[in-house]
């Protein structure tokens, strides 16, 4: 269950640097702006939340809540009705939070919000 992958992904302190792509961030920001659905956007989710969760060092937290939609959808790749079923959710609610957990992460790590430009150059690749 998520739950139980949740806690064992919390209690484990082991660090680890995971470097998020400029094409993924953009990617993530396009999730947070509504221009792409999570299917197109779930690679650049994936890197994020696996840095969230290697991320020992950090000083701050998502909710309990949004750590284990992270956990069952995200990392588990659960469909959305056993991820929905197992969470007790609706789709809507376990969207928002999975963008809420996003729209954190992007904010903490990077700076970046849905108000963030798009679009990259061949010079910033």
């Amino acid at each position: 269950p998520p739950e139980i992958a949740r806690l064992i992904l919390i209690g484990t302190k082991v660090h680890r640097d995971v470097n998020v792509s400029k094409v993924f961030l953009d990617k993530a920001v396009a999730f947070l702006k509504g221009v792409s659905p999570y299917e197109s956007s779930a690679d650049a989710i994936h890197a994020l939340v696996l840095k969230y969760f290697w991320d020992a060092k950090r000083d701050w937290s998502l909710s309990e809540e949004e750590e284990i939609a992270l956990v069952a959808k995200v990392l588990q790749g659960r469909p959305w009705r056993f991820s929905t079923a197992s969470l007790g959710s609706s789709r809507l609610e376990l969207t928002q939070l999975i963008y809420d957990a996003v729209e954190k992460t992007l904010e903490k790590y990077y700076g970046l919000t849905r108000e963030s430009p798009m679009g990259l150059t061949l010079e910033e690749l």
